[in-house]
């Protein structure tokens, strides 16, 4: 649904949920500060594996605002 392209990010929804675009700018921010770590992980790890996955997805988790404050 999301795809992060060193500085830009793609978005197949012209109206991307605030939760994703947090996971893509999570992985803008990886790639800026180690873009050789993220390209070893994604040749080294399955999908659900990785590191850098797993951290997009928890800075996601940390920054979602309960439900009925949007």
């Amino acid at each position: 649904r999301g795809y992060t392209l060193v500085r830009t990010i793609l978005f197949r929804d012209p109206d991307p949920s605030a939760d994703l675009l947090t996971h893509e700018l999570c992985h803008v921010w990886q790639i800026q500060h180690r873009p050789l770590a993220v390209i070893w992980a994604w040749l080294r790890y399955r999908y659900a594996d990785n590191p850098f996955e797993r951290e997009a997805r928890r800075a996601v988790e940390l920054t979602r605002l309960p439900p009925g404050e949007n």
